[in-house]
């Protein structure tokens, strides 16, 4: 089984421009992305699929600085893009994450994986159904013959912008697994996710107190999150887990 970790991420956001370009310490949104995922023990390839809009040759840069490969395609037909990058490297398992989520635990990837590999029959396994983990550290893998399914069924500009929204909207032909968090990660009040200007205030205080090079330390993270908590946590959130349609900005 090929198994191939799909970022989306684009620079021309509403919210936030060029929010993955963002330096959060040291280094720039998606650096702590792109190595966090490098971490990960269970990938085949690691694939950014952007847009071809030229702003986005500045994200391209940044995948040939940590040899990350890339796709460029629809800035609106989101499913199609995953889909086409899913086919060009030849995915079977395709591990779906949002570019937002820029202080994702390799240990909870490595646990939804482990969840998708050891249910093979299971179409979509994600830690977000039922939101347990903080937002932000949201994980989906996709079969890629489901992913196919929808990429040849959907018609609906909504289904096209988000990728399981089609999947999820035909639960009798596709099933699906939730990984919920362990105890002492079940901090769904807090959120991670990189949408507005208060959300990188609240990233870059973090990074003030944690060593975020010691990235799969969600507990540290989350002990760090605590002090500063209160800065985003008036964002209001178009949707923060898969149940409301995962994220407008990808």
């Amino acid at each position: 089984m090929r198994k191939v970790a799909i970022i989306e991420a684009r620079l021309n956001s509403s919210r936030l421009p060029k929010k993955h370009l963002k330096k959060i310490g040291s280094k720039m949104a998606i650096e702590h992305l792109f190595l966090s995922l490098k971490e990960v023990n269970f990938f085949d390839d690691i694939v950014l699929a952007t847009t071809v809009n030229n702003i986005d040759d500045l994200l391209i840069d940044v995948c040939r600085k940590y040899d990350i490969n890339y796709f460029r395609g629809s800035e609106d037909d989101v499913l199609g893009r995953v889909y086409q990058a899913a086919f060009k490297h030849k995915a079977d398992l395709v591990i779906e994450i949002s570019g937002d989520c820029v202080l994702l635990s390799k240990d909870v990837i490595e646990q939804v994986i482990f969840a998708a590999v050891t249910n093979p029959n299971v179409d979509l396994v994600s830690n977000s159904f039922v939101q347990t983990y903080p937002g932000g550290m949201d994980v989906t893998t996709i079969r890629f013959p489901s992913l196919e399914k929808a990429f040849l069924n959907a018609t609906s500009p909504f289904h096209r912008e988000h990728v399981i929204t089609y999947l999820l909207d035909h639960p009798t032909e596709f099933t699906k697994l939730n990984v919920a968090a362990p105890h002492k990660h079940n901090r769904p009040d807090l959120c991670f996710v990189l949408d507005e200007e208060d959300d990188l205030k609240f990233l870059r205080e973090i990074a003030k107190v944690e060593d975020l090079s010691s990235r799969g330390n969600i507990e540290s993270i989350i002990v760090a999150a605590d002090k500063v908590a209160k800065i985003n946590q008036n964002v209001l959130r178009n949707n923060t887990s898969i149940n409301k349609v995962l994220y407008n900005e990808i």
